[in-house]
């Protein structure tokens, strides 16, 4: 395939990616019912970002980088699935939990043994205190050592991310789709944590009922465009502008 027509389709998803952005945006916002739910159009929307990926055909930054990129966002489509479709919450997290660790090999690649053992020593300490919680203390739900373990791996990500960019780790544009990819993918999960806190509290109160509503449609709004940043870091676009000059092909 010519790399034209390569850029041409990565340009008509984005089309859609942005169509189905707004769409589900407003479904979101004003509540309506139509025929199809708006976890749909998320979901699609996702594939889509994935898709986008698959096609730097030869012209990316290396092989290592495109594998751990289309990997983790592989591994989002089946933690997304699991969120949006059904009530596996702690599996889904955990899988997203995966993810972050990818990514963390993908922006410190020089370091990945000192990374795999920090992330297994934060591992072992959070399961052996929530064992040790529910045998001597009290019972505590699973999600919550989760969601520790999770909160633990995408800072750690974002930080990594952060450091892509202040120390130019990869080329430009690439660093700055990486490090707000990372920053919006981080404001989204925030919006998450609020988004649990005010189910838990009365919504009788209008402070929590706003904190509620506003917090729901934000991690959405955060998190599609932090997918279709980190699905364009994968792009070598200094050889995407020569080739695409010579009608080369990919």
């Amino acid at each position: 395939m010519l790399l034209g027509d390569r850029i041409s389709v990565v340009k008509i998803l984005l089309v859609i990616i942005c169509i189905l952005y707004i769409t589900f945006l407003f479904i979101d916002l004003s509540l309506i019912e139509i025929s199809i739910s708006s976890n749909v159009i998320k979901y699609t929307s996702i594939v889509m970002c994935f898709l986008i990926s698959l096609l730097t055909g030869s012209r990316y930054l290396d092989k290592t980088d495109k594998l751990l990129l289309q990997l983790g966002l592989f591994i989002t489509l089946m933690a997304d699935f699991l969120l949006l479709f059904t009530e596996y919450l702690v599996l889904g997290v955990g899988i997203f939990s995966v993810v972050h660790i990818i990514y963390y090999i993908r922006y410190n690649r020089c370091e990945i043994k000192i990374g795999m053992i920090k992330f297994t020593a934060f591992f072992l300490i959070i399961t052996v205190t929530y064992l040790m919680m529910n045998y001597f203390i009290t019972k505590i739900e699973l999600i919550y050592a989760v969601a520790l373990f999770y909160a633990v791996s995408i800072l750690n990500s974002v930080l990594k991310a952060i450091k892509v960019c202040r120390y130019k780790l990869f080329p430009y544009p690439n660093e700055y789709l990486i490090t707000w990819g990372m920053v919006l993918f981080l404001l989204c999960d925030i919006n998450v944590v609020f988004f649990n806190i005010s189910k838990l509290i009365s919504k009788s109160s209008s402070i929590i009922s706003l904190l509620y509503n506003t917090s729901a449609s934000l991690m959405w709004l955060f998190y599609l465009p932090s997918q279709v940043l980190l699905s364009l870091s994968g792009y070598d676009f200094k050889q995407l502008s020569k080739k695409y000059r010579t009608g080369d092909t990919l």
